[in-house]
């Protein structure tokens, strides 16, 4: 709701100026977004339910023309607070188990130009694992399937170019 809520404000912000805003986009560029998001397992074994928490992103980088961002992206999600990439770690006190994968992203989003150097995001995007390693205390253990995790978020995002 809140994203559909900033991109109506938005929409109506950017009608009211008398001139229109000039494409400025040059240098340094830094933005973050927040959002609910949901985690799935995919396997054999595992449980259909899907876990939500919060998730966003923060990504930076630099302009290579107008129209061209250059950057690198974080994504995180949890239940609780925490950051991670595709890494998965529980400690009950006596045992630690991890499992980590490759990933994979995609993502829609669109920037509503709000100020001169500033712009409000709505986006959805998706990040799928290959195959969970997983290792107890430090050591490598076979779970007997492919196990895969994806998430999937939705949120508003801020950027100042």
């Amino acid at each position: 709701m809140l994203a559909a809520a900033l991109v109506l404000a938005a929409a109506p912000l950017d009608a009211q100026s008398a001139a229109p805003r000039p494409n400025t986009r040059h240098g340094f560029w830094i933005g973050f977004g927040l959002g609910p998001g949901s985690t799935g397992e995919d396997c054999s074994s595992c449980s259909n339910d899907r876990i939500n928490g919060a998730a966003g992103y923060l990504r930076m980088g630099g302009t290579v023309s107008p129209h061209i961002l250059l950057g690198g992206e974080a994504d995180f999600w949890g239940t609780s607070f925490g950051i991670g990439g595709m890494t998965y770690t529980t400690d009950n006190g006596t045992n630690e188990m991890e499992a980590t994968a490759g990933t994979g992203s995609f993502g829609l989003g669109y920037e509503f130009r709000v100020g001169r150097n500033f712009s409000v995001s709505p986006y959805l995007s998706s990040v799928a694992s290959a195959p969970v390693e997983f290792k107890l205390n430090g050591q490598p253990v076979a779970s007997g399937e492919d196990i895969k995790m994806n998430l999937v978020q939705i949120g508003v995002g801020l950027t100042w170019h």
